[in-house]
């Protein structure tokens, strides 16, 4: 095999690479936040799940459209089953949904429900800030410094600094 043949080779096999390593989702490098409506739950939750252990800033906002939107300033948003991509958005329907349960993995991460909708928010490792919707919550920082934040509603809440929390 001649060196002029062989570079090439290489150089076609980087390119091809390449190539389809940007078609990996981001989780593969460093994580992603994955929003479902699943079919378990009948279609009454919408599930938000942090992969990986780097930061997340997930914001969660329920519209007059009655629809769910979920975004993360830190982490790409990646739509799972029942709801849709919106470039750097995920949209579900909020119809019928009864509750949202967010995961938020490692890392210092942010996460506020801005909704009416029950929530579960519980923030793993690192020092979260965790924001609870208006009305019922239960949210628990894990491990780290956590600042927990209950909103609106009668909440449960556990972290190592509490406000609006009734239980």
């Amino acid at each position: 095999m001649s060196r002029t043949w062989m570079k090439a080779l290489v150089a076609t096999t980087v390119i091809a690479g390449s190539a389809m390593l940007s078609g990996v989702p981001a989780q593969a490098a460093g994580g992603t936040v994955v929003v479902t409506r699943p079919l378990s739950t009948n279609g009454f939750w919408v599930m938000v799940s942090a992969e990986g252990s780097t930061a997340n800033g997930i914001d969660i906002n329920r519209s007059a459209g009655n629809t769910v939107t979920v975004s993360d300033t830190l982490t790409p948003v990646v739509a799972g089953d029942g709801c849709q991509q919106l470039g750097a958005v995920v949209r579900c329907s909020a119809v019928d949904v009864t509750h949202l349960h967010i995961v938020a993995g490692g890392g210092d991460d942010a996460v506020r429900n801005n909704t009416d909708i029950n929530s579960t928010i519980y923030g793993g490792d690192g020092a979260d800030r965790l924001f609870g919707g208006s009305v019922h919550d239960y949210i628990s920082g894990n491990t780290g410094t956590d600042i927990v934040n209950g909103g609106g509603g009668s909440d449960t809440c556990i972290g190592e600094t509490l406000s609006n929390c009734e239980q």
